[in-house]
């Protein structure tokens, strides 16, 4: 093994324990700390959304559909958009 093959092993190791390490230490202050992560901040004022979105369902009913195919349309395209970089990294790595 050449000295620069050690060196992707030990480097792609180590970037995949940091961000291994990062997971686990957010999932931990998401579960013991929720309301100093922007994760736990969301997931509370959704559930406050949702309540008063259910009080009035007939006032608030068009909002909620609205509110939520506008959600499912901002993932789609943000998924489709992950797909298509990722596919484009991939390309312009095979190439010499």
């Amino acid at each position: 093994m050449g000295n620069i093959q050690l060196l992707d092993f030990v480097l792609a190791s180590s970037g995949l324990l940091m961000m291994l390490a990062y997971h686990f230490w957010l999932i931990h202050r998401i579960i013991k700390h929720p309301t100093r992560t922007v994760i736990g901040v969301n997931a509370i004022n959704r559930r406050f959304w949702v309540q008063a979105m259910m009080e009035d369902a007939s006032k608030n009913g068009v909002l909620a559909v609205q509110t939520l195919r506008n959600n499912i349309m901002a993932s789609t395209l943000l998924a489709s958009t992950a797909i298509m970089l990722s596919s484009l990294i991939a390309v312009l790595m095979t190439v010499n």
